[in-house]
């Protein structure tokens, strides 16, 4: 009988909060810039950190892949294709003023549209000492992203 009573409760409060209730976080995107057809948009999220163990792993500390994964600020990217006809674009993963091969890429159909995910999007890592090559504020490091597109 408890289950019962446990079950309809369940059921009317998920009738009552119901979907129109529960409102999902959009990300507001920001415009960049439009290329060979190509509209651009990107947001600052965080991404699941990955826990390193700086006290057990000593090597932790010197490595920058490590440190890079302990607050993974990132950059989503957007793509809105507006040509009739498949994109590739491609883009630095690791934004470093050094770092001119994009390392990440992405096809989008014609009149399509593709979005990053956490593994494929750039994460920010901003400055730790004068002139180490990362920027030093987001907005500086959307301009390393180096995005390029290409027919196919």
């Amino acid at each position: 009988m408890r289950k019962i009573i446990q079950t309809l409760f369940c059921i009317t409060l998920i009738m009552w909060v119901g979907p129109g209730h529960i409102k999902a976080q959009v990300p507001e995107w920001n415009f960049l810039e439009e290329k060979s057809g190509v509209k651009i948009y990107a947001y600052e999220s965080d991404c699941e950190a990955v826990a390193v163990d700086f006290v057990n792993d000593p090597t932790a500390l010197g490595d920058e892949n490590a440190q890079r994964d302990v607050a993974k600020k990132t950059i989503f990217l957007r793509f809105e294709n507006t040509n009739n006809y498949m994109v590739n674009i491609s883009w630095n993963n690791i934004l470093r003023a050094d770092q001119n091969t994009p390392d990440e890429s992405i096809r989008v159909p014609g009149l399509g549209s593709a979005v990053t995910e956490c593994q494929d999007s750039p994460v920010i890592q901003l400055t730790v000492q004068q002139n180490d090559g990362y920027p030093v504020s987001a907005t500086d490091a959307i301009s390393f992203l180096n995005i390029i597109i290409s027919s196919n």
